[in-house]
This record gives C-alpha cells, structure tokens and sequence, in this order.
C-alpha cells in the first residue's frame, strides 16, 4: 500500500525534510510539497545563514556536528548552499548555567580551538569579563539559507513519486482516523496519510485556526542590520557575555545584531526596533575597537517558531487525532541543524 506524505511550507527545513523524504527511494511513498511564493519575511530568505559544530545544548550541538559534516563532505550541497569558510569563533560566558559543561564538550570535539582571553584579544576583542572562553571553528562558516532551499526543491521536483503543489488552502479529515484532504491553490484537493506542516513562524496561527492546542509553540523577531565598516573585520562570532552576534557580508559589511525579547509576534506584521540596532552598533564598538561601524545600510527583520526544546524536529500534534505532524520550531537556527534534523525527521516518518 503507498503512504502519500504532504510537506506543507518549503522554507529550508521543509525543503531539505520532502527532499530526503522523495530521496529514500522507497517504492511504496509518495511525497507532495506545497510552495508558497518566498516571503521576505520568512527566516530561510531572512537568515544569516551562520553553521557551525559547537552548540552550548548538547542535543542542537549533535545536529550541528552531523549537518556540517554532511555539508562539508559533499561538493554538491556546498554549491547548492553558497558556502563560505569563514570560522566561527563562539564566546562562552562560564558564569552561566551549562556553559562550563559546553567548554569541556568542546574540548573533546575535533577541528576545535578553545581560545582564552590572550588569545582573543589577539583576535581584536577587548573588554570580555575574565571567565570568557571562546570555541573557534576554523572550517565553519555561513549559506545561504534562501539558495539551499531553492535548489533543493528544484532536485525534489525532479524525482519519482514527488508533486510540488501551490499554496495550502485548506486542511482537513476526511473521516475520523481517516486520511487527511489537503486542498490546494490551482491543484484541486488531494488526500494524504500524513500531513508535516513545515511552516516556520506561520504555524502556531495555522493551528490555533483549526482548533488545535499551541501552549508549545510561540514565535519571536529575529532583527539584525548590514553596516558598512572598516578596520579589522572578524570571523562570524556569537557573544554569550554581550549578547552580540554578527558575520561578515559583501566587502566593507557586517551583519550585526542582538537577540529581541518580542515574543508572540504576528510574521505578517513586524516591526524594527531601531534601539537594537543601536545596541548591536555599540556593543560592537565597545567588544571589537578594531573594528568601525558606519553607515547603517539595511535592518531586516523576520519570525521564527520556537518549542519547549527550541530546536527543529518532527513533533505530532495529538489534537489532530493523529497523522499531523509540525517541523517548525527552528528557532532561528534552522541553517546550522537542518541537514541532520531532516535526516532523522524522514527517517521517523518513514519508519512510522
């Protein structure tokens, strides 16, 4: 008998978790993906696209380590992707819970410097509180989210046993414990076995619009801003002390930024808030003198889903009865963890 799966939303995680599905060359599935046109607003487009091996929490840190791995093995995805090397260096602040647990894994993880305070302030930081320590990934790097799901979806399409479908209008059983009618813009409806709703920020609205409980899951704004700078540009880093993260762009640009507390966010309705901006600018001023912040050329902000664990992977929404599933909760990390995070998403779904 075939299982027909429907993956609803083709950002990256969605993209990469119907690819893997319609690539596990199984005789007996079929694998529909419904795309939407790409929102601006939606984190894959928005993404820095930042990966690396090193996470504080060692379950994201396992994902990490085999996303990258698999990235870096393989010349394809590296071309699908855009990757660039470019290092990570990833600043621990050890006063706090579970960071002194993460400094000791990274020690043990290969391809790994752990950098003290002398070594970072070779690397142009200053003002960094004496228990700071740094785990420095010289093969990390960034992607483009964007490009990676596009290329994925386009090897998708090219498959046997999998439909690209347009925009999802309408979800629902077709009797109880029955399978699921999914209707399409410009498709008619199609009936599945099981539904993944792969739909980032969208999802919990999607669900609260079906009667289905969402105390798990919430959104939140992602919001960083390209500055042209000059002086000492550093590797992509992420500052636990500070809160402080950015990547090099295009030459003479930084994308900087500082985590947003505005939880609960409509993604059709996002705001900047120029005050993060601001903070991102004098933090980078204050951690890296080296580098000079100018010109402020472009804010972009977007939404994410978040969960209990705040990672991406495959959780079944019970008040569905069954057969619906959400891939969303990435978190705002979704780049770094997705390769592994499908892998193991399909694997599930195939094996049931």
């Amino acid at each position: 008998m075939t299982a027909r799966m429907c993956v609803v939303g083709a950002g990256l995680a969605g993209a990469a978790l119907a690819w893997r599905l319609a690539g596990a060359r199984s005789a007996d599935v079929e694998i529909c993906l419904a795309v939407d046109s790409p929102d601006p607003r939606d984190a894959s487009r928005a993404s820095g696209g930042l990966v690396r091996a090193f996470e504080i929490d060692p379950w994201h840190r396992g994902n990490a380590e085999r996303s990258l791995a698999e990235l870096l093995s393989d010349p394809l995805l590296r071309k699908w992707a855009g990757y660039r090397r470019a290092g990570s260096t990833y600043i621990l602040d050890t006063g706090r819970p579970g960071h002194r647990a993460a400094l000791a894994a990274a020690r043990a993880m290969s391809g790994v410097r752990v950098a003290g305070a002398a070594d970072l302030a070779a690397d142009g930081w200053r003002g960094l509180p004496e228990h700071a320590f740094a785990v420095c990934e010289p093969d990390a790097g960034y992607l483009s989210p964007h490009d990676l799901r596009t290329a994925l979806i386009t090897d998708f399409a090219a498959r046997r046993g999998a439909t690209l479908l347009g925009p999802v209008a309408g979800l629902e059983r077709t009797r109880s414990g029955g399978p699921w009618r999914v209707r399409t813009v410009g498709d008619g409806p199609r009936e599945c076995d099981v539904v993944v709703l792969a739909t980032g920020a969208w999802t919990p609205a999607l669900l609260r619009r079906h009667g289905w409980e969402t105390a798990e899951l919430t959104t939140k704004a992602i919001q960083y801003t390209q500055v042209r700078v000059a002086g000492r540009r550093p590797t992509p880093f992420v500052d636990e002390t500070s809160g402080l993260y950015g990547r090099p762009d295009e030459d003479g640009v930084m994308l900087l930024g500082v985590p947003t507390e505005s939880w609960g966010v409509d993604p059709d309705r996002l705001h900047a808030e120029p005050g993060l901006t601001d903070r991102a600018v004098r933090l980078a001023a204050e951690r890296l003198p080296e580098l000079l912040p100018g010109d402020r050329l472009r804010t972009v902000v977007a939404a994410d889903c978040y969960g209990e664990r705040a990672g991406l992977a495959l959780e079944p929404v019970a008040a569905a009865g069954g057969g619906m599933f959400t891939f969303s909760a990435g978190s705002g990390g979704s780049a770094k963890t997705a390769l592994a995070a499908s892998a193991q998403a399909a694997h599930d779904l195939l094996r049931g």
